[in-house]
């Protein structure tokens, strides 16, 4: 049986945010700079769902209380950005959507959108969405040869406790969330282009982003979030990494096809898809920093061992 550590810390071993505070600062500034600069709108566009998606980062950041370098996770949102827009994305639509029944047929019936919604868009988005937080889970079950810099950035991507992988996983959410508000699937291949159309700019332009990034904030980052919270969990008990690594995919692969289908599923549905993840993903939250308070596992020990 499982011991689940849930003593509280000693004061001493919480974060104070210090330096942390200067990095959205300057961002701050950064940005304000841009959008003074910039004149075509996609690329306001881009600035303002970057800051946007930033914060929802940083406030996530601040209230995992967890000693991470911040600037790290800039690296799962590329990795994501690079896997959709790049023929990274080729073998995974070949293989869910060309081999398994993941493409939509022409005359869909019922089981042929629901299979296809799930095996085409749920198992397919969260599988690729998931890779950042599964390497995290690789470095974190293996110890890196690195140069102390480099090593300093892959410490931070480490998910060796669940906080780690829902934070991991939040960055990878929202890496998707940028690509998916500004870009647009192209069938035939499956990667996404730069959308020909842009918000505009004024206070309609500005509220239609912040729904667009608020909409993928409670879907995307929230699926990925909860996948990362079980990834996270296999750090600490391998013995049950096949039904872990299983429901890290299947649950937020669900998730995922409840909000395609609750078009089709009466009114009450949409309800149900924005509040059963938000629930869940605060649920995850909380037992992960409860499980947090308590120290890693030490690489090599048994509880960390991946036999």
């Amino acid at each position: 049986m499982c011991n689940l550590e849930i003593f509280p810390p000693h004061p001493s071993a919480v974060r104070t945010p210090r330096s942390t505070i200067f990095f959205p600062l300057g961002f701050t500034a950064l940005v304000l700079v841009l959008l003074a600069v910039l004149k075509n709108d996609a690329d306001k566009s881009r600035v303002v769902t970057a800051y946007l998606l930033f914060w929802f980062l940083y406030a996530a950041y601040i209230s995992s209380g967890i000693k991470t370098n911040l600037i790290a996770y800039i690296f799962p949102g590329l990795f994501v950005y690079a896997e959709f827009t790049t023929p990274l994305a080729t073998p995974f639509f070949y293989l869910f959507r060309t081999l398994l029944p993941g493409s939509p047929s022409p005359n869909p019936g019922l089981f042929d959108t629901v299979s296809s919604t799930f095996i085409g868009s749920g198992l397919m988005e969260e599988l690729m969405k998931a890779l950042p937080v599964l390497i995290g889970l690789y470095l974190a079950k293996r110890p890196t040869t690195f140069g102390k810099s480099a090593e300093g950035y892959l410490s931070s991507l480490r998910c060796s406790t669940p906080m780690e992988g829902m934070m991991v996983g939040f960055a990878a959410g929202a890496g998707f969330v940028f690509v998916d508000t500004l870009y647009h699937v192209v069938p035939d291949s499956g990667l996404y282009v730069e959308n020909p159309d842009n918000f505009g700019n004024g206070l309609y332009g500005f509220v239609h982003l912040c729904q667009r990034v608020l909409q993928g904030l409670i879907s995307h980052v929230f699926w990925t979030s909860i996948s990362g919270f079980f990834i996270g969990l296999c750090a600490r008990h391998p013995r049950y990494l096949p039904i872990l690594l299983v429901t890290a995919w299947v649950l937020p692969a669900g998730l995922h096809t409840l909000w395609n289908l609750s078009p089709y599923l009466g009114g009450g549905t949409r309800w149900i898809k924005v509040g059963f993840p938000l629930l869940l993903f605060v649920a995850c939250f909380i037992r992960a920093r409860q499980l947090g308070r308590a120290e890693k596992p030490r690489l090599g020990s048994s509880d960390a061992h991946f036999g």
